[in-house]
């Protein structure tokens, strides 16, 4: 005996795994049938609409709390008409700390370095002062805590056999000048060449004469 087609009440399918009963819709029907499908959907929808529901009902019994009002409360502006400036913010004072002076100390060494280059004691060089070239000799070295570099010199006189200064140096034409207390910065000098510390006081003293070749006393500018 074959078994009556139904449908389903919702979707109207004829192919459902398991076919479940419920009301029908009409008064003609006694009996309908839902699709496998439709009856999950519809117990899906009952459940939220159950929590949503219960949760509804919470919030309505929450009681309320009174809030009192203090009579001290007061408008700020029944304080004070003039409104109020913002204060300025807070900025930390700073010292500036000024370095020492230098203070220059005498160095034994016989040469130091300065411009990446070796002087030493006894060296001729060059200054330029007042757009006059003039040449001395180095007679001794000092330095101070910040590395600098000074010199203390003594001057070299040309004579009237020296070349302009302006084209070469012949140490053979000059003469010993006046010695300098004041120290001179290294880095203001020009090297020009090297020379013994007594290449001058050899010819000019009186108890030891010098004679021989001038030449002989100095090493050449190389």
């Amino acid at each position: 005996m074959e078994r009556p087609k139904v449908s389903c009440r919702d979707c109207s399918t004829t192919e459902s795994i398991v076919w479940s009963k419920c009301p029908a819709t009409s008064q003609s029907d006694s009996v309908a049938y839902i699709c496998n499908d439709c009856y999950v959907t519809n117990l899906i929808k009952k459940k939220k609409e159950a929590v949503n529901l219960r949760n509804r009902v919470e919030v309505k019994q929450e009681p309320k709390v009174a809030v009192r009002k203090s009579a001290r409360i007061r408008s700020i502006k029944s304080f004070s008409s003039t409104p109020r400036t913002p204060k300025a913010a807070f900025v930390p004072k700073v010292i500036n700390y000024k370095a020492p002076d230098p203070v220059l100390v005498p160095t034994n060494s016989e040469r130091v370095l300065c411009n990446n280059m070796f002087f030493s004691r006894g060296d001729i060089v060059c200054i330029q002062d007042e757009n006059k070239t003039l040449y001395a000799q180095l007679r001794g070295f000092l330095t101070d805590q910040y590395t600098s570099k000074s010199a203390v010199i003594t001057w070299l006189i040309p004579t009237k056999d020296s070349p302009p200064p302006n084209e070469r140096f012949d140490p053979s034409t000059y003469t010993i000048g006046f010695e300098e207390d004041t120290p001179r910065p290294l880095s203001s000098m020009s090297f020009v060449m090297h020379a013994p510390s007594a290449f001058y006081m050899i010819k000019h003293h009186s108890h030891a004469p010098y004679h021989g070749d001038p030449f002989k006393a100095y090493l050449p500018k190389l």
